[in-house]
């Protein structure tokens, strides 16, 4: 905490110290709020070949998909929704909201966000998700009547209740004379916001959250972007919350499943971290500014992450989705009107969608509710080149890599979770040609 102390020497993003970015040779600039890195630049430019653009590489990352159950987990702040002055008004787009439901449709999906959970729940609005707030000590199931995990509630500190009550009341008598400061509670975290203060106010306020953190061994203290957070010393953060995610959906096997985290801030790199080591997937980095980590790929702002997510549920929709062979986890399952089951005789592997009968109930609809359109490899390599995400001359490739990608995925006959878990995954389709 001591860096803090000298708000001219800290940087503005995720409060790097001013001498760590200096000795990687990071391009500076000052302005009221402190110091940040330079998003332009060689820097820049060298930071982006390390960490590809997550849109950019979107055939490298399905290729890597292809054959194995996919599971997203989502930030919220700086994720789906910009970072603001005022937490409390970090709403979400009603664009970002319908991604991130389509999403959800066709593959497993969970917030884990630092918030208090309930409050995330409040602003994204989608019952049919997981939750997972406090930086992942307050976990929750889908809240759709009749889903395996709707009464599911894991809280591994709960015991703390109390205790941060008593630590929000402590912060914001402390925090009470320092303008543009504030206290946010978070149920098992509670958060120290200076991001509208003034740069000299910023001592301040680590002053005040030491001094309350000091008094209570028990607790230790996080920083994100200008924000402090008290915290039980529990040994959980987001990454034992991915990962106990993981396990209770029977989706831990690496051989078989590959899970995708976006997330923007350090509290990320936990997640990111345990993604890599288990080889369970890869994590993308929601930021504009070079900075270290440990996700492989990269995104500039929550635009490019709800342009991301709808490329998902692009391909999602196709044969390629191994959701659409498996059908369900435990706790989850595809939406029947989304789900395809192989019917031979249609050239392109491509089958169409499931009835209500031969698939469990939709999470969060009807079944038949919101139905999409059948699609074909050509009409969805025709949809990428409209889009803008890919050249006319590259829709052949790209049709190829859809009408071999769904062959392999309908190889493999439906059945339960458990029983394609054992099967050996289809093959990886061809890669296209680089444009």
């Amino acid at each position: 905490m001591a860096d803090l102390r000298r708000p001219s020497l800290v940087s503005r993003v995720s409060f790097e110290p001013l001498n760590t970015l200096e000795q990687n040779g990071a391009p500076l600039s000052r302005d009221g709020s402190g110091v940040s890195v330079e998003s332009g630049g060689a820097e820049y430019e060298t930071w982006r070949e390390e960490h590809p653009c997550a849109l950019h590489s979107f055939d490298q990352i399905v290729a890597q998909a292809a054959g194995k159950l996919v599971a997203v987990f989502l930030d919220y702040d700086g994720t789906l929704t910009p970072i603001v002055s005022n937490p409390d008004l970090a709403l979400m787009s009603e664009q970002a909201r319908d991604a991130v439901r389509r999403v959800a449709q066709l593959f497993p999906t969970a917030i884990i966000s630092g918030r208090g959970r309930e409050k995330v729940q409040q602003f994204v609005r989608l019952a049919e998700l997981y939750y997972a707030g406090s930086h992942g000590m307050d976990i929750v199931g889908p809240q759709v009547e009749g889903a395996p995990h709707a009464d599911l509630a894991f809280q591994p500190a709960a015991q703390y209740g109390p205790l941060m009550d008593q630590v929000y009341s402590e912060l914001s008598a402390g925090v009470a004379n320092i303008a543009g400061s504030s206290i946010e509670h978070n149920k098992f975290c509670v958060s120290a916001h200076f991001r509208n203060c003034a740069p000299d106010d910023y001592p301040a306020v680590v002053d005040v959250v030491d001094t309350v953190a000091a008094a209570h061994p028990e607790l230790r203290v996080t920083r994100g972007r200008k924000v402090l957070e008290v915290r039980p010393q529990v040994d959980w953060d987001k990454g034992t919350a991915l990962a106990h995610l993981l396990q209770m959906l029977g989706l831990a096997d690496p051989a078989q499943v590959f899970c995708l985290y976006v997330g923007d801030d350090r509290t990320d790199e936990d997640a990111f971290k345990v993604l890599a080591e288990r080889g369970l997937g890869a994590g993308i980095l929601v930021s504009s500014k070079p900075k270290p980590t440990e996700a492989f790929w990269t995104l500039r702002d929550p635009t490019d992450v709800a342009a991301f997510l709808n490329r998902l549920v692009a391909w999602g929709q196709t044969a390629a989705n191994r959701w659409h062979t498996v059908g369900s986890c435990a706790g989850w399952a595809i939406c029947p009107s989304l789900r395809r089951q192989h019917r031979g005789g249609n050239g392109g592997g491509l089958a169409g969608p499931a009835t209500a009968a031969t698939a469990p109930a939709c999470n969060g609809s009807a079944p038949g509710s919101g139905s999409i359109p059948s699609l074909t490899a050509a009409s969805v390599a025709a949809a990428y080149v409209k889009d803008g995400y890919l050249s006319a001359s590259g829709q052949p490739q790209q049709q190829q890599l859809f009408s071999a990608a769904g062959k392999a995925a309908a190889a493999a006959q439906p059945g339960t979770a458990a029983a394609a878990l054992q099967r050996p995954k289809p093959p990886l389709p061809p890669k296209p040609p680089q444009q």
